[in-house]
């Protein structure tokens, strides 16, 4: 390949969310739930894919959101053992994030619940 030919390289993140990604500052970052359909009182994982596309080490943080009612309005009907999680990055490394959570048994089936997640990008 000549130097003035960019790189035909792979698109990772879109391949796993289907194009859906966040470039935040020099991180790349995607975010799935496994399985897709969750069933009331079952385990899930929301997955966070993250590249660091610099030269530089970062640290990313990544709070959890969940809804705080049920389709019914019932309160605490998510959990999450940890709302906060960090990683770190070394130059262009790719890494992911999961986090374990749950539904209460009593949860309300709906489709328009919205896992929100915050993240923040620090260069080391």
């Amino acid at each position: 390949m000549s130097d003035s030919q960019p790189a035909n390289l792979p698109d990772l993140l879109g391949a796993v969310t289907g194009g859906d990604r966040l470039n935040l500052d020099v991180v790349q970052c995607a975010l799935g739930v496994r399985p897709s359909s969750v069933s009331a009182g079952k385990p899930f994982e929301a997955i966070l894919l993250l590249q660091n596309a610099s030269d530089v080490n970062v640290d990313v943080t990544a709070v959890v959101k969940l809804p705080e009612q049920d389709a019914r309005g019932k309160r605490n009907r998510f959990i999450v053992k940890r709302e906060r999680l960090v990683v770190g990055l070394r130059p262009a490394e790719v890494g992911f994030m999961t986090l374990p959570l749950s539904s209460s048994p009593q949860t309300a089936p709906g489709s328009d619940y919205r896992l929100v997640m915050e993240l923040g990008v620090k260069r080391m």
